[in-house]
């Protein structure tokens, strides 16, 4: 009969689950099993060799300082070996005592976990510390009630803690017999020691905006003749990021700075309010696109609003004010004399009232288009319903986008820029 098996992207359950049901998956072993078990990991501790996931971290544990206090011993006349010392014969000896240990120590912890499995019905932390307890009893049998004690609580302390550490660590906690690809892929998390604020702020490296740390201009090192100063520091780069999804929304953050001043620091942006010069008039519009950076293009592949990038905002708003203003439509594409007659007789059927004027609106209008112009570069992007704009403000410093729309020879030097990019692009 087949088995569920707990997906690989199921996230890892809360201390309080853990207490109550820590293996709801795990099987019971029967008393031959377990028999069969220890035998095996006397067998794996004498010899050293790691079954899959038959030998826990606390023997591991338990092994690792068995061969370093060997080490020790053996090191401590600078070079005079084992063998040198107590001859083949002795070495032989100790090596069988040591195989000896670690068979009880294997054997022993690996039996008392299964029978308390079955016995339990669960598999947690309270299994590895009796086991600890059992293995230090057996390793130090035929001695003092004290010593006995004694070698039960460290066993027993020692198993438990490591084993609950073992489980809070899940990506330790997984047997190897776990393929690869059935692996969660979260990082395991570094195992850090927190550090006082004092030390953190004493070996911390931080951004700094002085020059004692450049070369001259002859290419020599400058000696750092003093510490850095507080009016020297730096912060973290804001890379304000355009968000197009409706579901984010706009993130400015207050920064205080030098002198109780204050810096606003954008996040994420979605509207700025951009200036069309040449008919002096501002708008507040949506920014819908990163299309050119002249200083990096990454900045382009993560929509970056920087100050100087080109972007692409709504034309609407402007498209109502010059409506409004000269009483032109503006970005209405030319129609054919097939849809224009076919319009005319859907505007016979349903005629639209529109909104009356009055005189002297009308002569204010009339005069105003008298001196109308407009760039045909600008007149081109109002069909599309986007224009091209530069952002003059520094998101990162005043939390805001604002700009300007592109005319002239600049939109002209922007728009080569853009198209050459796009050739580019299509080739590779």
């Amino acid at each position: 009969m087949a088995t569920a098996t707990p997906a690989a992207d199921t996230p890892p359950k809360s201390d309080a689950e853990l207490e109550n049901n820590p293996s709801p998956n795990f099987t019971s072993s029967p008393p031959s099993v377990c028999l069969l078990r220890c035998a095996f990991d006397s067998g794996s501790g004498a010899f050293n060799f790691f079954k899959n996931q038959q030998i826990p971290v606390v023997i591991l544990l338990f092994m690792l300082y068995g061969i370093m206090v060997r080490l020790r011993n053996e090191l401590r006349w600078f070079g005079t070996g084992l063998v040198s010392r107590k001859g083949f014969k002795g070495s032989l000896g100790e090596a069988a005592s040591s195989a000896k240990t670690f068979a009880v120590l294997s054997g022993v912890h690996s039996l008392v976990v299964c029978f308390l499995k079955r016995l339990r019905g669960k598999d947690d932390v309270i299994n590895a510390g009796v086991a600890g307890c059992c293995t230090g009893l057996a390793l130090s049998f035929p001695g003092a009630p004290q010593a006995l004690l004694q070698s039960c609580l460290t066993f027993g302390a020692f198993s438990f803690f490591i084993e609950g550490f073992n489980r809070r660590q899940t990506a330790l906690a997984l047997p190897l017999s776990v393929g690869i690809k059935s692996r969660p892929s979260t990082p395991l998390p570094p195992l850090a020691f927190p550090l006082p604020d004092e030390f953190k702020s004493e070996y911390s490296v931080g951004i700094s905006r002085d020059s004692m740390h450049k070369r001259r201009a002859t290419g020599g090192k400058k000696k750092a003749w003093r510490k850095k100063r507080k009016y020297e520091l730096g912060r973290q780069p804001a890379n304000t990021k355009l968000c197009k999804d409706t579901k984010t929304q706009k993130t400015v953050r207050r920064i205080r700075v030098r002198g109780g001043n204050v810096k606003w620091r954008a996040l994420r942006l979605d509207t700025g309010n951009y200036s069309w010069g040449s008919e002096a008039v501002t708008r507040k519009t949506r920014i819908l696109d990163v299309v050119y950076n002249a200083s990096n293009n990454e900045l382009v592949r993560t929509q970056s609003l920087v100050k100087s990038a080109i972007v692409q905002v709504d034309a609407a708003p402007f498209k109502q004010w010059y409506l409004q203003h000269y009483g032109v439509e503006i970005g209405r594409k030319k129609k054919t004399s097939a849809s224009a007659k076919k319009e005319g007789e859907e505007g016979d059927a349903a005629p639209t009232e529109e909104a009356k004027k009055s005189n002297h609106v009308l002569r204010k209008v009339e005069k105003r288009q008298q001196d109308r112009k407009i760039d045909p570069h600008v007149e081109e992007q109002f069909s599309s319903g986007r224009l091209l704009a530069a952002i003059s403000s520094r998101p990162g410093q005043c939390g805001r986008a604002d700009g300007y729309i592109l005319e002239g020879k600049e939109l002209e030097f922007y728009m080569k820029k853009i198209q050459k990019k796009k050739g580019k692009g299509a080739a590779a």
